[in-house]
């Protein structure tokens, strides 16, 4: 479930109380409908007022929204900055010499190291209402890469040359911390769910899916995918990065995709580590699960996508398979398959990859998609917004990550904080 970015408002200065509450209001109500959630905090009109913020929880917040009625007030909103601790946006009004010294302020919180920024207009304006939206969503989006978990079970496939990672540089740049798990301990509770597993597997699937494998495969799936889900409970994960193919899949004769049906953990195919990251960015976002896929061709503008499944959200509702068949030309599959594959909507669509082993350049891409077939796999034609001769120049390595929705904002705006070059074509 999607936690929308949390806003503090906080009015800075002293002016008439109906004046006030006319300018408050309007800032809450270009808020309508952003998916944010705005709560307002007492005026601060003095430095000891500014100091008592620190006994608020300010770690219930992704960033704080300074609303400078008046000018001479630089001083204070310097003491707010410093006392929650909190990314900051200074909303400046065109009027009462609140722009002047909300610049003086944002100078010195940027001198000091703040994440700040400065916005400059009327209190109704839906666009700067926008802005303080976006940057909330890349604000709350590192706050949770930073409390992530990731495990890693299995390796990398040996073809897999151009996604090789440094652990230490990435635990450093995003505050992700990895944990190595034990396969015998997946296994353990792999046979123990197995010899456990009772009754009609299908009632335990949502409502919304129609399956269309057996249901040997389907017990199988499910039971691979309820261990994986112990095995990151016990040890407190919030994803896995999963030697699937085809190490996993040769030893169990099955694949791990059932876990897309629902969004409990995130997965990183075929234990791409960079991959995984790009998901959960993704997803954090925007609510919905990346789908790590293959680029698979390119004709004109029309880039193919494909994978065996991806996360039953990227549905929107509409229809998802759990599928026993398979893609011929892939070659030796296992006889049981029960793979989750969504009907992903025509709607636009962003694309990214990381490059290099610690993350320090990210290719991005925009599109729209124009079909999805998931018959075979799920395979998704996406319309590229940009020049296919510059996308091929900077396709280094066989995995992408998809999301739908414009993020292309949002993605440039978090590589900037992260110290990430973006590359967009």
């Amino acid at each position: 479930m999607y936690e929308e970015p949390r806003i503090c408002l906080i009015p800075i200065g002293k002016i008439d109380v109906n004046i006030r509450e006319q300018i408050l209001g309007s800032v809450e109500k270009s808020f309508e409908n952003l998916k944010a959630v705005l709560r307002r905090f007492n005026v601060v009109s003095s430095k000891t007022e500014a100091l008592q913020l620190s006994e608020q929880d300010g770690g219930n917040y992704d960033l704080a929204l300074l609303i400078p009625l008046h000018g001479a007030t630089a001083h204070l909103q310097v003491a707010v900055a410093e006392a929650l601790k909190l990314p900051v946006v200074i909303w400046s009004l065109p009027w009462r010499f609140s722009f002047p010294t909300s610049a003086s302020a944002y100078g010195a919180l940027k001198e000091k190291g703040y994440w700040a920024n400065l916005l400059h207009g009327p209190p109704d304006s839906r666009r700067l209402a926008e802005e303080v939206a976006c940057l909330a969503r890349v604000s709350s989006a590192l706050r949770k890469l930073s409390k992530t978990r990731v495990g890693i079970l299995g390796n990398l496939p040996n073809y897999m040359v151009a996604s090789f990672y440094d652990i230490e540089a990435l635990e450093k740049r995003f505050g992700i911390r990895f944990e190595q798990l034990s396969h015998v301990e997946f296994m353990e509770v792999l046979n123990f769910i197995q010899q456990d597993l009772k009754g009609n597997v299908k009632q335990s699937l949502p409502k919304d899916v129609s399956v269309q494998t057996d249901d040997y495969s389907l017990a199988k799936g499910f039971a691979v995918h309820k261990a994986i889900k112990e095995v990151l409970g016990r040890h407190h994960l919030d994803a896995v990065a999963i030697g699937c193919h085809p190490d996993l899949e040769t030893e169990l004769q099955i694949n791990p995709c059932l876990g897309y049906i629902e969004d409990s953990y995130t997965i990183g195919c075929e234990c791409d580590v960079l991959s995984l990251i790009s998901a959960l960015i993704l997803k954090y976002l925007s609510g919905s699960s990346g789908w790590i896929t293959d680029i698979y061709s390119l004709e004109d503008n029309s880039l193919t996508l494909v994978h065996c499944a991806a996360p039953r959200s990227l549905a929107r509702g509409g229809q998802v398979l759990i599928s026993g068949r398979t893609q011929k030309e892939i070659g030796d599959r296992p006889p049981t398959l029960a793979e989750c594959r969504p009907k992903i909507s025509n709607e636009d669509a962003t694309l990214v990859r990381f490059i290099g082993k610690s993350a320090d350049r990210l290719h991005l891409v925009f599109g729209k998609v124009l079909d999805c077939d998931i018959e075979e796999q799920v395979k998704v034609v996406l319309k590229l917004h940009g020049s296919p001769s510059e996308f091929v120049k900077y396709a280094m390595g066989n995995h992408y990550t998809f999301a739908l929705g414009d993020l292309r904002k949002e993605v440039r705006i978090l590589c900037e904080r992260l110290n990430i070059e973006v590359i967009e074509t």
